[in-house]
């Protein structure tokens, strides 16, 4: 069984090949860490699978379904669902108006009160219910960090692509987030995580890809793909002989 499955996917920017031949299956309920250096490609594939981007070639399946092309917002419905490294949050509305916004658009539709219920509920979750009639413009980054991942949440997604959720957090902040993915997965959604902070990636993951100048360079479990030569070289480059 597949929960997203990528086929030859590729996208190219004029004369750059941002994304080449990517072809990956992600099994459901596994965490799968999406790792290589700046310019790798990893945000472009997620946005391809978000349907942000359309690919210039390849095919995109959730489950049986090819969304290959799809709206954002439809493939969301869907169940798949991008939070952003730059989030941008609803800064004049409250922490739980912020909430209710995706619970009422997301899979499964529902009206004003559900959907309300459904955030509450999503607040106590990850932790921002003290927050809830704040305005998201006071929150901290780490706060605002929990609130882009509760919005994604609030949309009921069976895969949840998480990019840089640790990026600018402090160790403890960085300890409860890491937490925070443990209890989602639990929850028995599929995970994609883009992630630079390797100690935790590696310790989250129970798979790794690794990306480099768009194509895909290493597959496997964390411990193996970590001490590979090419992985290795891709992030330290190539090793000088004295």
């Amino acid at each position: 069984m597949t929960a997203l499955r990528l086929d030859g996917v590729t996208k190219r920017f004029g004369g750059l090949l941002a994304v080449q031949d990517i072809t990956v299956e992600i099994a459901p309920g596994q965490i799968t860490g999406l790792i290589g250096p700046n310019g790798a490609g990893k945000t472009t594939l997620f946005r391809v699978i978000n349907g942000s981007m359309p690919p210039t070639a390849g095919h995109v399946m959730f489950g049986d379904l090819e969304i290959t092309g799809r709206s954002p917002h439809a493939i969301c419905r869907l169940g798949i669902c991008l939070t952003h490294q730059i989030v941008r949050p609803f800064l004049d509305l409250t922490v739980l108006e912020n909430v209710t916004v995706p619970a009422a658009f997301g899979r499964g539709a529902r009206a004003a009160g559900p959907a309300r219920a459904e955030a509450e509920e999503v607040l106590e979750f990850t932790g921002l219910s003290a927050r809830r009639s704040v305005a998201a413009s006071v929150l901290t980054l780490a706060e605002r960090k929990r609130l882009e991942i509760a919005r994604a949440l609030a949309t009921r997604p069976a895969v949840l692509l998480l990019d840089e959720v640790l990026a600018g957090l402090n160790p403890a902040e960085s300890e409860r987030a890491v937490g925070l993915v443990r209890q989602i997965r639990a929850r028995g959604v599929t995970i994609v995580m883009i992630e630079h902070v390797m100690r935790a990636v590696m310790a989250l993951s129970d798979r790794v890809l690794v990306l480099n100048y768009g194509r895909l360079i290493a597959d496997g479990p964390p411990a193996d793909v970590a001490n590979r030569p090419q992985v290795i070289e891709a992030y330290l480059g190539p090793r000088i002989e004295g």
